[in-house]
């Protein structure tokens, strides 16, 4: 009898662990199975799709969106490429585009854009909702991910905000926008230790940084100027190939404490100001920002223009201005 109450026992904790990832943003519940794989693509079909992503690719999107009527309507794949250009050309009807993708085999593209237009227009719980589902279905993909952190950002949940925006960094360490929206969320909690480390490393340029400052500025604003509440970021919009997600939050956390130690662990971010543009040619290595607790210093982080040493400058009196976040539209 002592041996099958202890064994009860030790399935009731078991049933609690695996009943509890739920909520966890370390634990993707993938719930259904993921949708059927795509029909093979025709030659033609092949041949116009990469056609109009290199027409897209070269700003021209107009003209890529007329080589994509040249495939029929049913093909999931050109509804997806579509409305991906509608949405860069800010086009209602985007939306119907990536609804109806939603019951087809690339329902992890359809929730990824439905949450990316909920995101831009600040519809954040309804985002939230949509990039779940996304990253359950596709849990390796960095914009995904990426775009995740962001409304978690503009949400003021910065703990899983951190989560997505590091993994979204780790799963393609040659992508910058990630590590842009983390500058954000680290200058927006005076982190500057750890902002100073990730300039270095990823060797952000004196503008980029900058422009980091200005999104931490607007989203402290947006959240009602605490000086410690969490910032609204947004994704930094790639051309068309893998757009980026979207806009800032609305309640704000706990301040942090100058002087209390605080650890990176999570992370993600979308659109609100001009997002740092994406360049083709592969940034310096970007080491993976350890999760490390560091010592909070109130001053302000110096970016020289002439690409010097990145250093800390102590505040001269009390904090300095107000920080915001970045945005991908």
């Amino acid at each position: 009898m002592k041996r099958l109450t202890t064994l009860l026992g030790v399935l009731g904790l078991l049933g609690g662990c695996a009943g509890s990832g739920g909520s966890s943003p370390w634990l993707i519940d993938r719930g259904d199975a993921a949708p059927r794989a795509c029909a093979p693509l025709s030659q033609d079909q092949e041949l116009a799709l990469n056609l109009a992503q290199e027409t897209a690719d070269e700003g021209r999107l107009h003209a890529a969106l007329a080589n994509l009527e040249r495939l029929p309507n049913s093909l999931p794949e050109a509804r997806l490429r579509k409305a991906r250009i509608l949405r860069s050309l800010n086009r209602p009807e985007a939306k119907d585009l990536y609804a109806s993708l939603v019951d087809t085999c690339l329902k992890a593209q359809g929730e990824h854009g439905l949450g990316q237009l909920a995101s831009a227009e600040k519809r954040y719980d309804e985002a939230l909702k949509h990039l779940r589902l996304a990253v359950s279905l596709a849990p390796t993909s960095d914009t995904m991910r990426n775009d995740l952190g962001v409304v978690y950002m503009n949400l003021g949940r910065l703990e899983e905000a951190r989560f997505e925006l590091l993994t979204s960094q780790e799963l393609n360490q040659a992508e910058k926008r990630p590590a842009l929206n983390l500058l954000t969320l680290l200058i927006y909690q005076d982190n500057l230790k750890q902002a100073s480390a990730l300039v270095t490393r990823m060797g952000f340029s004196a503008n980029q940084f900058r422009a980091a400052e200005l999104r931490a500025q607007a989203l402290r604003r947006e959240l009602g100027g605490k000086e410690g509440a969490p910032m609204a970021v947004a994704p930094v919009v790639p051309a068309v190939a893998n757009p980026a997600v979207a806009p800032a939050s609305s309640r704000p956390v706990q301040p942090a404490t100058p002087g209390a130690a605080t650890v990176v662990a999570s992370q993600p971010a979308m659109t609100g100001i001009p997002a740092a543009p994406l360049s083709n040619r592969a940034p310096a290595p970007a080491t993976p920002v350890s999760v490390q607790a560091v010592q909070m210093v109130p001053g302000r982080l110096v970016v020289p223009d002439d690409g010097g040493v990145v250093r800390v400058e102590p505040a001269s009196s009390g904090r300095g201005e107000a920080i915001v976040p970045i945005s991908g539209y």
